[in-house]
């Protein structure tokens, strides 16, 4: 069960952590943390109402509650929309990646000294050319050859390294909201008190606010796709284990976005570029004086975003397998292989033209996701 919680925290962590510090700028500490734990809570129940179905209907996956419920219209329906979705998770994952691999290995190499002569060429460096580069390295050498297990287990190792990786992140962001004085630098450097006042003083809730942070709420809780897969690799299937994996899992995850979003934002909260720090969207890639401890964050993200990508892929290939293949049978070893490099070199093709992951984000928040994580498991609940 352990293993499964895991796999729970590092559906929902990851990309999302960094762009947690967003919601609180736009709607202040009060409501920003409200929207977490909603989010947290709306994720929970969406997620028992599919262990609910899981157990009733006896399926494993998404199609065979569907499939049972609505008959083969409702399995297509139900498939492609966890294809869409998947796709645009993982869409989200190489945006970031990416953006950032040359973005940290120019700040690794430039350091403070800033001699930008030091810096990657351009053909591989952090330019428009060099991202298209990272990304299809990104894509073929490392997601492909991740992506081609069949089962979560396979990825137990990930899962315990993602969760490590993203831990530490957290913990580095909150420690990092302490170390800044108003002495450690000539400009723009201030006291944690003065900081953390101005962070939650005077917060600008706006219409625009709220709707700029609703699509990342539902981002950071989107875990319901994966629930059968979890429910179904229980040592123990019952609904009573299950609701402790969400539990456990929603509760960690809820706790630690709350944690990145307040001290994250305190810690730039008087900076005289904070409009543009938060539009940025990312934290980490914001100016923390050379910190060390950041720049290992940055390569740490990344290893997250890559442990991450297989959790996007299993699930669509179990969608293709249901609308492919015949009732009980598998995808072949070689179709395996084949539908794994389509939906990469897909998913590859879309990221390229999607600049920031706020985009990516934004329009998965605002379409998919919220269709197959809180909307179906509802109608599947009442048909069941």
């Amino acid at each position: 069960m352990e293993s499964s919680t895991f796999s729970l925290i590092i559906i929902c962590m990851g990309a999302t952590t960094v762009t947690v510090p967003l919601i609180y700028y736009e709607n202040g500490p009060i409501i920003g943390s409200f929207f977490i734990l909603f989010g947290g809570v709306l994720s929970f129940f969406s997620a028992y109402l599919i262990a609910f179905c899981c157990e009733h209907t006896k399926g494993t996956r998404y199609e065979d509650i569907a499939m049972t419920l609505y008959g083969e219209a409702g399995l297509k329906f139900t498939s492609v929309c966890n294809i869409l979705c998947n796709i645009g998770f993982l869409v989200t994952y190489i945006v970031l990646f990416k953006n950032l691999m040359p973005y940290t290995i120019n700040l690794l190499l430039v350091g403070n000294s800033g001699d930008l002569t030091k810096q990657l060429p351009n053909w591989i460096g952090d330019t428009p050319t060099g991202r298209i580069v990272w990304a299809f390295l990104f894509t073929y050498s490392c997601v492909f050859p991740l992506s081609l297990p069949r089962k979560l287990t396979a990825l137990r190792f990930t899962s315990f390294m993602s969760f490590g990786i993203s831990m530490f992140i957290v913990f580095t962001i909150f420690a990092e909201s302490f170390s800044e004085t108003a002495d450690t630098c000539p400009t723009d450097c201030y006291d944690f008190k003065d900081r953390w006042a101005e962070s939650i003083s005077h917060p600008k809730v706006s219409i625009k606010g709220i709707f700029d942070s609703l699509p990342l709420i539902i981002f950071a809780f989107m875990y319901q796709p994966n629930c059968p897969a979890i429910y179904t690799e229980l040592k123990v299937k019952s609904l009573s284990n299950m609701k402790v994996v969400l539990g456990a899992g929603t509760t960690l995850a809820s706790v630690c976005y709350i944690v990145v979003g307040l001290f994250g934002y305190a810690t730039f909260s008087k900076r005289s570029d904070i409009a543009t720090i938060m539009a940025n969207n990312m934290i980490l890639e914001n100016d923390y004086h050379g910190s060390l401890v950041i720049k290992l964050c940055l390569f740490g993200m990344l290893m997250v975003v890559l442990f991450a990508c297989p959790f996007c892929v299993l699930p669509v290939k179990d969608s293709i397998e249901e609308i492919s293949c015949k009732k009980g049978e598998k995808l072949s070893m070689k179709s395996n292989v084949l539908w794994t490099f389509v939906l990469v070199s897909v998913s590859v093709t879309v990221a390229l033209v999607v600049p920031t992951i706020s985009d990516a984000m934004t329009i998965l928040g605002a379409t998919t996701n919220s269709g197959i994580g809180f909307l179906l498991p509802i109608h599947f609940y009442f048909k069941t």
